[in-house]
Protein backbone atom coordinates (compact mmCIF):
# COMPACT_ATOMS: atom_id res chain seq x y z
CA UNK A 1 0.00 0.00 0.00
CA UNK A 2 1.11 3.54 -0.67
CA UNK A 3 0.38 6.38 1.71
CA UNK A 4 -0.53 9.74 0.19
CA UNK A 5 1.96 12.45 1.27
CA UNK A 6 -0.84 15.05 1.05
CA UNK A 7 -3.80 13.50 2.91
CA UNK A 8 -2.30 10.39 4.49
CA UNK A 9 -4.87 7.94 3.04
CA UNK A 10 -3.83 4.49 1.86
CA UNK A 11 -3.80 3.71 -1.87
CA UNK A 12 -3.04 0.61 -3.93
CA UNK A 13 0.68 -0.18 -4.32
CA UNK A 14 0.66 0.47 -8.09
CA UNK A 15 -1.38 3.71 -7.85
CA UNK A 16 0.14 6.85 -9.39
CA UNK A 17 -2.45 9.29 -7.98
CA UNK A 18 -4.20 9.32 -4.60
CA UNK A 19 -7.76 8.03 -4.90
CA UNK A 20 -8.89 10.44 -2.16
CA UNK A 21 -7.29 13.79 -2.95
CA UNK A 22 -5.72 13.24 -6.41
CA UNK A 23 -2.15 14.09 -5.36
CA UNK A 24 0.77 12.42 -7.10
CA UNK A 25 2.06 9.49 -5.07
CA UNK A 26 5.75 8.87 -4.40
CA UNK A 27 7.41 5.68 -5.62
CA UNK A 28 8.57 4.92 -2.10
CA UNK A 29 6.76 2.03 -0.44
CA UNK A 30 6.82 3.69 2.97
CA UNK A 31 4.52 6.55 3.74
CA UNK A 32 6.08 9.98 3.61
CA UNK A 33 4.01 11.15 6.57
CA UNK A 34 2.85 9.52 9.75
CA UNK A 35 -0.95 9.45 9.72
CA UNK A 36 -1.10 9.28 13.49
CA UNK A 37 0.94 12.47 13.85
CA UNK A 38 -0.05 14.46 10.75
CA UNK A 39 -2.50 17.35 11.04
CA UNK A 40 -4.72 19.18 8.60
CA UNK A 41 -4.77 22.95 8.09
CA UNK A 42 -6.91 23.38 11.24
CA UNK A 43 -4.50 21.41 13.40
CA UNK A 44 -6.77 18.35 13.68
CA UNK A 45 -4.97 15.00 13.48
CA UNK A 46 -5.93 12.39 10.91
CA UNK A 47 -7.27 10.03 13.57
CA UNK A 48 -9.28 12.79 15.26
CA UNK A 49 -10.79 13.84 11.93
CA UNK A 50 -11.70 10.22 11.23
CA UNK A 51 -13.43 9.93 14.63
CA UNK A 52 -15.34 13.19 14.08
CA UNK A 53 -16.54 12.01 10.68
CA UNK A 54 -17.75 8.73 12.15
CA UNK A 55 -19.47 10.55 15.05
CA UNK A 56 -21.20 12.84 12.54
CA UNK A 57 -22.62 9.86 10.64
CA UNK A 58 -23.89 8.23 13.84
CA UNK A 59 -25.53 11.48 14.99
CA UNK A 60 -27.16 11.94 11.58
CA UNK A 61 -28.58 8.40 11.73
CA UNK A 62 -29.91 8.94 15.26
CA UNK A 63 -31.49 12.22 14.16
CA UNK A 64 -33.20 10.52 11.21
CA UNK A 65 -34.62 7.78 13.45
CA UNK A 66 -35.94 10.37 15.91
CA UNK A 67 -37.62 12.32 13.10
CA UNK A 68 -39.31 9.13 11.86
CA UNK A 69 -40.55 8.32 15.36
CA UNK A 70 -42.00 11.83 15.78
CA UNK A 71 -43.72 11.59 12.39
CA UNK A 72 -45.28 8.24 13.34
CA UNK A 73 -46.43 9.59 16.70
CA UNK A 74 -48.10 12.56 15.03
CA UNK A 75 -49.59 10.79 11.98
CA UNK A 76 -50.75 7.51 13.59
CA UNK A 77 -53.40 9.11 15.85
CA UNK A 78 -54.60 11.31 12.99
CA UNK A 79 -55.23 8.23 10.84
CA UNK A 80 -57.19 6.53 13.62
CA UNK A 81 -59.15 9.71 14.36
CA UNK A 82 -60.25 9.93 10.71
CA UNK A 83 -61.71 6.41 10.92
CA UNK A 84 -63.67 7.33 14.07
CA UNK A 85 -65.15 10.40 12.37
CA UNK A 86 -66.19 8.44 9.27
CA UNK A 87 -69.16 6.18 10.05
CA UNK A 88 -68.81 4.36 6.72
CA UNK A 89 -65.45 2.97 7.89
CA UNK A 90 -66.26 2.26 11.52
CA UNK A 91 -67.44 -1.27 12.11
CA UNK A 92 -69.90 -2.09 14.86
CA UNK A 93 -71.92 -5.13 15.74
CA UNK A 94 -74.96 -3.37 14.23
CA UNK A 95 -73.22 -2.87 10.90
CA UNK A 96 -73.95 -5.36 8.10
CA UNK A 97 -70.28 -5.24 7.05
CA UNK A 98 -69.10 -6.34 10.51
CA UNK A 99 -66.69 -9.22 9.94
CA UNK A 100 -67.08 -11.39 13.02
CA UNK A 101 -67.20 -15.16 13.20
CA UNK A 102 -69.87 -17.01 15.11
CA UNK A 103 -69.98 -20.56 16.38
CA UNK A 104 -72.90 -22.69 15.23
CA UNK A 105 -73.74 -26.05 16.80
CA UNK A 106 -75.05 -28.72 14.45
CA UNK A 107 -77.57 -30.79 16.43
CA UNK A 108 -77.35 -34.30 14.96
CA UNK A 109 -80.60 -35.43 16.63
CA UNK A 110 -79.20 -38.79 17.66
CA UNK A 111 -77.13 -39.28 14.53
CA UNK A 112 -73.46 -40.22 14.70
CA UNK A 113 -70.34 -38.90 13.00
CA UNK A 114 -70.67 -35.73 10.95
CA UNK A 115 -69.60 -32.21 11.82
CA UNK A 116 -70.64 -30.91 15.24
CA UNK A 117 -69.55 -27.23 15.18
CA UNK A 118 -68.88 -24.72 12.42
CA UNK A 119 -67.75 -21.09 12.27
CA UNK A 120 -69.78 -18.68 10.18
CA UNK A 121 -69.76 -14.97 9.39
CA UNK A 122 -72.76 -12.76 8.73
CA UNK A 123 -73.70 -12.81 5.04
CA UNK A 124 -71.30 -15.64 4.15
CA UNK A 125 -72.02 -19.01 2.58
CA UNK A 126 -72.13 -21.95 4.92
CA UNK A 127 -68.75 -23.65 5.32
CA UNK A 128 -67.98 -27.24 4.41
CA UNK A 129 -69.45 -29.73 6.85
CA UNK A 130 -70.29 -33.42 6.82
CA UNK A 131 -73.74 -34.97 7.39
CA UNK A 132 -74.49 -37.23 10.35
CA UNK A 133 -75.53 -40.82 9.83
CA UNK A 134 -78.35 -42.67 11.54
CA UNK A 135 -79.52 -46.22 10.90
CA UNK A 136 -82.85 -46.33 9.02
CA UNK A 137 -82.91 -42.58 8.52
CA UNK A 138 -82.45 -40.42 5.42
CA UNK A 139 -80.81 -37.04 6.10
CA UNK A 140 -82.75 -34.11 4.57
CA UNK A 141 -80.68 -31.15 5.78
CA UNK A 142 -80.00 -28.75 8.64
CA UNK A 143 -82.69 -26.26 9.57
CA UNK A 144 -83.05 -23.19 11.77
CA UNK A 145 -85.72 -24.92 13.93
CA UNK A 146 -86.35 -28.56 14.94
CA UNK A 147 -88.41 -30.92 12.72
CA UNK A 148 -87.43 -29.23 9.43
CA UNK A 149 -88.97 -25.90 10.40
CA UNK A 150 -87.57 -22.45 9.56
CA UNK A 151 -84.80 -21.67 7.09
CA UNK A 152 -82.84 -24.56 5.55
CA UNK A 153 -79.10 -23.80 5.75
CA UNK A 154 -77.74 -27.15 4.43
CA UNK A 155 -79.52 -29.38 1.92
CA UNK A 156 -79.47 -33.21 1.92
CA UNK A 157 -76.04 -33.19 0.13
CA UNK A 158 -74.64 -30.79 2.79
CA UNK A 159 -74.37 -27.97 0.29
CA UNK A 160 -75.15 -24.42 1.33
CA UNK A 161 -78.89 -23.82 0.90
CA UNK A 162 -78.86 -20.33 2.48
CA UNK A 163 -76.19 -17.83 3.52
CA UNK A 164 -75.81 -17.18 7.25
CA UNK A 165 -78.10 -14.20 7.89
CA UNK A 166 -77.65 -13.75 11.64
CA UNK A 167 -75.28 -11.60 13.65
CA UNK A 168 -74.89 -14.29 16.25
CA UNK A 169 -74.19 -17.99 16.57
CA UNK A 170 -76.85 -20.59 17.24
CA UNK A 171 -77.97 -24.14 16.59
CA UNK A 172 -79.04 -25.83 13.37
CA UNK A 173 -81.18 -28.96 13.62
CA UNK A 174 -80.88 -32.13 11.56
CA UNK A 175 -84.01 -33.27 9.77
Amino acid sequence: MKCCPNCGNDNFADAVFCRHCGSILSDASKPLIDKEKSCDENGISYEEAKKKKKRGKVLALIGLVLILIVILIVIWPLGNQNNKDNPSIELTSNDASYDASYGVFLDRAGGIQGTINIKVAYGSVMPYATAPTKSGYRFKGYFELPNGQGTMYYNSEMQCAHDWNKKEGGTLYEF
